[in-house]
């Protein structure tokens, strides 16, 4: 099983990091379309433009840091990030990588984040079908301290029944009601215990 709860630093190749950067510019352009994915948050969530595109971008790349470092790291084959856009409210609770044998979701803390509340710290939305699933798909937790930098770090993958079970309310108060976090410090706190239970549940 590919889980692990550790810092997995990984670095981006110069070309693979400038195609990437290319590729991002044209996503942010549809992105930012009449009613693409921008209008929704915006009008339903009452999100603003600017976070909505920063937390696209940085959960792409965290998206790129998954698939090569697992890649890497565990010799899997995992697509790189999909850029397709998915209208409004398409866009859905699916794997963002995906193979034959494994899909993961991938989430990103960026560096602002941590700076801010001096925690890495990864957000769910309520409404995320997983939740009712009480699913045993795997989630990569990235930190991304800027997408300038050519490298990123995986803190954990964890299937999300595990990550479920550390979920709290966010910190500031004007999201409570539509979302949710999970903080590294309460992985960190109790990762022997969780460590132990994957394995229990592997032999299981």
């Amino acid at each position: 099983m590919y889980c692990f709860i550790k810092d997995m630093t990984v670095e981006i190749d110069n070309n693979i990091f400038n195609s990437f950067t290319n590729y991002l510019e044209k996503f942010l352009k549809e992105l930012s379309k009449p009613g693409q994915s921008l209008d929704h948050y915006t009008k339903n969530r009452n999100a603003k433009p600017g976070k909505v595109r920063k937390d696209n971008v940085y959960g792409k790349y965290g998206e790129l840091i998954t698939s090569i470092g697992l890649s890497n790291f565990f010799n899997l084959s995992l697509p790189l990030p999909d850029f397709e856009i998915r209208k409004g409210r398409n866009k859905g609770w699916k794997a963002d990588l995906n193979n034959n044998n494994i899909a993961i979701h991938v989430k990103t803390c960026p560096g602002t984040t941590y700076k801010n509340y001096g925690d890495y710290s990864w957000v769910f939305q309520n409404e995320d079908v997983i939740f009712k699933s009480g699913g045993k798909e795997l989630c990569s937790l990235v930190y991304v301290e800027d997408i300038k930098l050519n490298y990123g770090i995986i803190k954990a993958v964890l299937p999300f029944n595990i990550i479920c079970q550390y979920l709290k309310p966010m910190i500031r108060s004007e999201h409570k009601e539509s979302k949710v976090a999970v903080y590294y410090e309460d992985l960190l706190k109790d990762k022997d215990k969780i460590l132990e239970k994957l394995c229990e549940d592997i032999v299981v």
